[in-house]
């Protein structure tokens, strides 16, 4: 276990947790076919949460755990990315078979449920450790460090893994 694991999964949470209420939505049921036209209708619910500006998101997957963090990112028009996410996911190629294999049965199904938060950067008005910037690019690099950490192979994040 990755030391002060329970610790970065606290700063984790606490920072995250606060968001979910009015901030995220469930884009795919466990069971269910990844179908781009679905998701993106779930995405909209988003929209009005969802200002076109500069922003953190997490995919988390629902476990017995509760809510894991699978991916982290930024983006200047996060349900525009999300879109593009979409369609190397349903094609597998390149880093996207891994979010495949992760997340998606041989069917095509979900393994978990998988949530999607959006954190627009004017609602950042902390950071997820005491002490760092809270710029957008700051804060995601904060998050995939703690999740790294918090949760070892979970997170189909290649960059910033294991900082």
């Amino acid at each position: 276990m990755v030391r002060d694991a329970e610790k970065k999964k606290t700063l984790l949470h606490e920072w995250l947790v606060p968001f979910l209420p009015t901030r995220a939505v469930r884009i795919l049921d466990s069971g269910s076919i990844l179908e781009k036209a679905s998701v993106q209708q779930r995405l909209s619910t988003l929209s009005g949460n969802c200002p076109n500006t500069f922003s953190i998101y997490v995919l988390f997957s629902e476990t017995t755990e509760g809510l894991v963090p699978v991916y982290i990112g930024k983006a200047d028009q996060p349900l525009v990315r999300w879109g593009q996410h979409l369609d190397g996911w349903l094609a597998g190629s390149g880093v996207y078979g891994g979010w495949r294999r992760a997340l998606l049965d041989d069917q095509g199904k979900a393994r978990t449920a998988l949530t999607l938060l959006v954190v627009p950067g004017t609602d950042i008005t902390r950071p997820p450790i005491p002490g760092f910037p809270t710029t957008v690019g700051a804060v995601e690099y904060q998050l995939v460090g703690l999740a790294g950490d918090a949760y070892p192979g979970r997170l189909l994040n290649h960059e910033g893994v294991g900082r």
